[in-house]
């Protein structure tokens, strides 16, 4: 597994589920490593399955003597290392009925392991995971937008619930090996240019008293606001 080398450089933690190591949602991290890449930030892109081989289990049963989680893979090392110290978070995942995959819910549920109380990183480890940035990436067979909502509002809520910034979602269509870059959208493109814009991509979501101006495209400003597709 990769470490972070690079000082002063924005750190991107792609996490890539699927167990196709050459499939669509595989092909749509690659591009956008390669857009954060090309804005000078560290990328690390992490297969899940070669890395997280059990599921969560029962933490009474699972804690060591020590309170540590028992469950021998490389969860920990992600997680504490490379996840932890990320600034930015991207989860690329297929559509799997109309959820994320199973290895990369598994890999969210694990994360409880390490930031609870009853954890002894649950201390360091806790205010650490709120304050990224988190992107989505999504291969899909279906092109009705409904199949991929539940999914997204699923991501939008565990933002929310950690604090993190939901900054934009690219979808591209696909099922056969590579099909996604048949997608004339070009969704490959999005996610690279995504991947250049990550940390330039303003989360507005105001509520009735925020205050605001009432211009969207500051002159100057050199932000974007986030987009979905």
């Amino acid at each position: 597994m990769e470490t972070w080398n690079s000082e002063g450089a924005k750190k991107v933690l792609i996490l890539s589920s699927s167990p196709r190591l050459e499939g669509n949602s595989r092909g749509l991290a690659v591009s956008f490593a390669a857009g954060a890449r090309e804005a000078g930030h560290e990328v690390v892109v992490v297969d899940l399955v070669r890395h997280v081989r059990h599921m969560l289990g029962y933490c009474r049963t699972c804690r060591d003597g020590d309170g540590e989680c028992s469950l021998d893979d490389d969860f920990k090392p992600l997680f504490l290392h490379l996840y932890l110290a990320a600034d930015a978070i991207v989860f690329a995942t297929p559509i799997w009925w109309y959820g994320m995959s199973s290895h990369m819910k598994n890999f969210i549920d694990r994360m409880s392991c390490y930031i609870s109380e009853s954890s002894p990183h649950g201390a360091q480890a806790k205010p650490r995971v709120m304050g990224k940035r988190v992107a989505l990436l999504l291969s899909a067979e279906e092109s009705s937008f409904a199949s991929r909502l539940g999914l997204v509002s699923q991501v939008a809520e565990f933002c929310r619930h950690v604090r993190c910034s939901f900054v934009g979602v690219v979808t591209g269509l696909g099922n056969l090996h590579g099909e996604v870059d048949r997608d004339p959208t070009n969704p490959l493109e999005e996610a690279r240019l995504m991947g250049q814009r990550l940390f330039d991509l303003e989360d507005t979501d105001y509520e009735l008293d925020t205050p605001r101006s009432v211009v969207v495209w500051l002159d100057g400003s050199g932000r974007f606001p986030s987009y979905w597709r």
